[in-house]
């Protein structure tokens, strides 16, 4: 992961869970950050044709993980400034993962992608009560729904984010978009994980 990447990246987890925080007065938990995460990408991918974020996606009974994200917080790879990691036992001895945000620079994002996670903060954040929501709306993401009805007997399946276009998507600004970026990514030689 490039560091103009890694520092998307970092400040989006920080933002989602600072503004998370502030609106319910609550942590925000590892499983939700997922969902806001997932939620940003593929909106953000949807409407411009490019990702907002290096990540790879799989199907989860509980919608998509980031699977970079996932992994990072578990094995505590994320020793940042911007948000603190805590790990917890419950009583009945399941891990609970919150992550408490710090600060954050939105400098690295357009105002598109300010727009969108704005609007997912109001969405999923004025109103929570638990996660149920947003595990829903990600539910309704077209890649999500694709790879788990064609997961087998597996619990989880790798996400195409291909899938994320429809028909409509066909002669938008959006697709040519989509198309430059591709082959540009595809000439550059540079590692991508998707």
């Amino acid at each position: 992961m490039f560091a103009y990447s890694y520092e998307r990246l970092i400040n989006s987890i920080a933002f989602f869970s600072t503004e998370h925080q502030k609106i319910t007065r609550k942590p925000l938990y590892k499983t939700t950050l997922l969902k806001y995460l997932a939620l940003f990408y593929y909106k953000v991918f949807s409407e411009s044709g490019e990702p907002p974020l290096e990540l790879s996606f799989i199907a989860m009974e509980n919608g998509p993980v980031a699977e970079e994200v996932y992994v990072g917080i578990n094995e505590n790879a994320f020793n940042v400034a911007e948000f603190e990691i805590i790990k917890s036992t419950t009583s009945n001895d399941s891990e609970q993962i919150q992550i408490l945000g710090k600060s954050y620079n939105l400098d690295f994002f357009s105002e598109f992608e300010i727009e969108i996670m704005n609007e997912l903060i109001q969405n999923f954040a004025t109103m929570y009560k638990n996660n149920t929501a947003i595990i829903d709306a990600t539910h309704e993401l077209r890649p999500w729904k694709i790879a788990w009805e064609n997961r087998g007997k597996s619990r989880l399946k790798k996400m195409n984010d291909e899938d994320i276009f429809d028909e409509s998507f066909q002669n938008t600004l959006a697709s040519e978009h989509y198309a430059i970026y591709k082959n540009l990514r595809d000439i550059s030689g540079a590692h991508f994980s998707r």
